[in-house]
């Protein structure tokens, strides 16, 4: 029998450096093998993802027709996120490199991330004017700046995945914008309520974007940071819309703001198949009306995408509905309850029908694919929809 080891093995290595077997050395903010071996480390999105502030949690939210009354209870711990603000060296030591990094980071926003977002679509006019002006005139208390920065940071990574800067730099700038976004939740007034609308639009954003970075051979884990998020973004709009309604900004409140659906529960037609034997299941009431809302809503959204509704409206309804769910529903799908994993792979498929802008090409084929490899094989059949929208072959579920 081998001597016992006369220390304890960490297991707090990277996922990377477990998946191919080497031995981590556990520095924040990418470790040395991953360093070494130009590959993306666990440690820089899970960083990030510790770092998210619950904006439930800090703004009165108001109770809406998905929407749980009780408030979010997810942590906001920034103790990851400063050690990387501590040590930004990556960026660059010369303040010229910096500054030329910045420079670039604002080009490719400007030029490449955000126009696209909205061609031809009323809030056109906050996202290349009013938004730009926000974030260079409001002083350094603005986390409007750092998040877009980290915004165009990680769609140059999406686009050249061998620019190592460019993925720092979006965590980076993101956990400095976050630290100021979360010391502004403390203050909600008519005077940051735009900055912080904004701001948490953009966080949402780039926490759905983070996701498409990591390898598809990578794990899947659930996205509950982007639900928490969206979740985030609903009450900052729900503590902030009487100022909203007054400025620039109005446009997107009006994109935000959607109506509850406006079907009866016993007119769901196209995806009652989800519900099927919910009754005999045993379950609370609250988890009766998590399952039959979330259904209710998809339902109503596919509608509009039916009726030739114009793309920016069904769009905003579809990304609209992590922000409608109750947390309960994120809880049951991090349980990996499977009625609630295969509304979820059904949510994701709403997206193939509007993913001509950036940020939703390929979102639907990575989620579902990643969802499919966590349904258990009784539930296989609710899956065959959603593949069909990403043409997956049926024969291989």
């Amino acid at each position: 029998m081998p001597p016992r080891r006369s220390y304890k093995k960490s297991t707090a290595g990277c996922r990377t450096c477990k998946r191919r077997r080497v031995k981590c050395d556990e520095v924040h903010l990418s470790c040395g093998p991953c360093v070494k071996h130009g590959v993306l480390c666990d440690y820089a999105m899970r960083d990030v993802d510790h770092s998210i502030p619950s904006a439930e949690k800090s703004v009165p939210a108001q109770k809406g027709y998905l929407t749980s009354p009780s408030g979010a209870t997810t942590p906001s711990s920034y103790e990851h996120g400063s050690r990387i603000l501590r040590s930004p060296s990556w960026i660059g030591e010369d303040p010229q490199s910096t500054r030329m990094l910045e420079m670039r980071l604002i080009h490719h926003f400007s030029v490449m991330s955000a126009m696209p977002l909205v061609p031809d679509s009323p809030t056109r006019y906050a996202w290349s004017v009013s938004l730009p002006q926000m974030a260079f005139y409001s002083g350094v208390e603005n986390p409007l700046m750092n998040i877009f920065l980290a915004n165009s940071a990680l769609h140059l990574r999406l686009l050249n995945p061998s620019d190592q800067q460019a993925v720092f730099a979006s965590v980076y700038y993101f956990c400095l914008g976050l630290k100021t976004c979360k010391e502004m939740l403390n203050r909600v007034s008519e005077e940051n309520s735009c900055m912080l609308f904004a701001s948490a639009g953009a966080i949402a954003m780039q926490q759905l974007l983070s996701r498409q970075e990591l390898p598809l051979e990578t794990l899947y884990t659930l996205p509950t940071s982007w639900f928490r998020a969206m979740r985030g973004l609903r009450a900052i709009v729900s503590a902030t819309e009487i100022w909203l309604r007054q400025s620039n900004l109005k446009a997107l409140l009006l994109a935000c703001r959607l109506p509850d659906p406006w079907i009866p529960m016993d007119q769901v037609d196209h995806f009652t198949y989800l519900l099927e034997d919910l009754e005999n299941e045993g379950l609370s009431q609250s988890h009766l009306e998590t399952y039959q809302g979330a259904v209710l809503y998809l339902d109503w959204a596919y509608k509009l995408h039916q009726q030739w509704h114009d793309r920016p409206t069904v769009r905003g309804h579809i990304v609209s509905f992590p922000g409608r769910l109750s947390e309960e529903f994120s809880l049951l799908l991090e349980m990996y309850e499977p009625r609630a994993l295969v509304i979820t792979a059904h949510f994701f498929a709403l997206f193939k029908f509007v993913d001509e802008v950036w940020y939703m090409q390929g979102v639907a084929r990575r989620e579902i694919l990643g969802i499919l490899s966590l349904v258990p094989e009784n539930w296989m059949w609710a899956m065959k929809w959603p593949m069909q929208q990403i043409e997956y072959p049926l024969e291989r579920i």
